[in-house]
């Protein structure tokens, strides 16, 4: 990444810290960490795995796919993807132009699998191409550094750094004793709501068994290692540019395992890292997880099952914007964050007496604590909500338009 490109970097970190900052002065921001509401809230989106085939599937073959259908299914540790068989002779109307894509590339090896990120991810890559064999299906589902990524994010992690060396011993020495450095400074200097300002939401809940705490960790990946292909490839695609980049590349990932903007060579500095850990620590005043920058990554592992308890307090929103389009040729399944969610809304039941509209406590009328939103409310609300919107716009616009023009400055100077 050259000094342009790091700089253009720095400025839409910034912006975007800055944007969440304004958001959260204006509006009524949720106190509870990014990475905590995160690692609660945020369910992972399907991956599309595309396997394109000609003529029949050998038995061997249809067991790879079932192994892959059966991952995705898997009551225990569900992996989020899901899995389309693609006749290329013939394909249906849906893959025509997956089909027509693949033709063009000239693939002479069949069955060919191509996996897409899921639908809102920002880049035009996909995350992984290859044939379809015992090895590149069980790197798919799962890998040992995925594993250990999980066991860390569950234990309270606030985010694990994936660092991946290019190839140059001493320049990927200095980028990772520098991204260590940081992040125990970091760990040190950035601090969390207090448990008094907490408790003051209305969505704080104190039944969580996993530690509210800052904590990061760093994890190295050989990008050669073969168990973990499917991995880095899914991480360096997941942002235009990165997959090309011929420096060390140090990406974070949180929550659910949710991959955050990367960092490659020089822009692996105190001050950046500093940045994007302020993000993953603050409070998470976007709380739509496609408005905020990354990609969700492939796991193995029932977060709902394993995330016991919350800091966060359930609440259906009124939905006040339209649905996203699908954006993929390919059909989408379920729909991203449906999945097998079970959310217990958490609040007592108003008992006895009267709720206000003549329903006694347990009838069609009765409302959780907090619930009970008047359509003064709701219009509140949903004004403020523009109102936010529209500073983060403004402020985000400034802040870029300055940093590229004091670029092209610099540049004429």
């Amino acid at each position: 990444m050259n000094g342009s490109g790091i700089r253009m970097r720095r400025i839409l970190i910034g912006a975007m810290v800055l944007a969440l900052g304004v958001m959260g002065s204006v509006g009524e921001a949720c106190q509870i960490p990014v990475f905590r509401y995160a690692l609660e809230r945020w369910v992972p989106d399907p991956y599309q795995v595309l396997v394109f085939h000609q003529g029949a599937l050998t038995k061997e073959q249809q067991g790879l796919v079932g192994r892959l259908e059966a991952a995705a299914g898997d009551a225990k540790d569900p992996v989020n993807i899901q899995v389309h068989v693609v006749d290329m002779e013939k394909p249906g109307a849906e893959y025509e132009k997956a089909v027509a894509a693949v033709k063009s590339k000239g693939v002479e090896k069949f069955p060919y699998v191509e996996i897409r990120y899921p639908v809102g991810t920002q880049t035009s890559g996909k995350a992984w191409t290859g044939e379809l064999t015992k090895e590149t299906v069980t790197g798919i589902i799962d890998s040992p550094v995925r594993r250990e990524i999980v066991k860390r994010l569950l234990g309270g992690q606030s985010a694990v750094w994936v660092f991946l060396p290019y190839g140059n011993k001493e320049e990927d020495d200095k980028a990772e004793a520098e991204l260590k450095r940081s992040l125990e400074k970091l760990a040190g200097e950035l601090k969390l709501p207090t448990l008094e300002d907490l408790r003051k939401e209305e969505e704080f809940i104190e039944n969580s068994k996993i530690d509210l705490k800052i904590k990061f960790s760093v994890i190295k990946v050989d990008r050669k290692n073969k168990l973990e292909a499917f991995f880095v490839s899914s991480l360096l695609n997941a942002e235009d540019g990165i997959a090309e980049e011929k420096k060390p590349v140090a990406i974070p990932v949180y929550g659910r395992g949710r991959c955050h903007f990367a960092l490659a060579g020089g822009g692996i500095t105190y001050e950046v890292i500093g940045e994007m850990c302020q993000f993953l620590v603050g409070p998470c005043s976007c709380t739509v997880k496609r408005e905020n920058p990354g990609a969700d990554l492939v796991f193995a592992v029932n977060w709902n099952e394993k995330v016991v308890g919350s800091a966060t307090e359930p609440h259906v929103l009124p939905d006040i914007l339209p649905a996203l389009p699908d954006v993929n040729v390919v059909d989408q399944g379920n729909k991203a964050d449906q999945g097998n969610v079970k959310l217990a809304v958490a609040g007592k039941q108003k008992s006895g007496g009267d709720n206000g509209s003549g329903a006694k406590d347990g009838g069609a009328g009765s409302v959780a604590e907090g619930e009970g939103l008047g359509v003064g409310t709701v219009a509140s609300s949903i004004s403020l909500t523009w109102i936010s919107i529209f500073a983060v716009v403004v402020v985000a616009v400034a802040v870029v338009v300055f940093g590229v023009t004091r670029m092209k400055g610099q540049a004429e100077h």
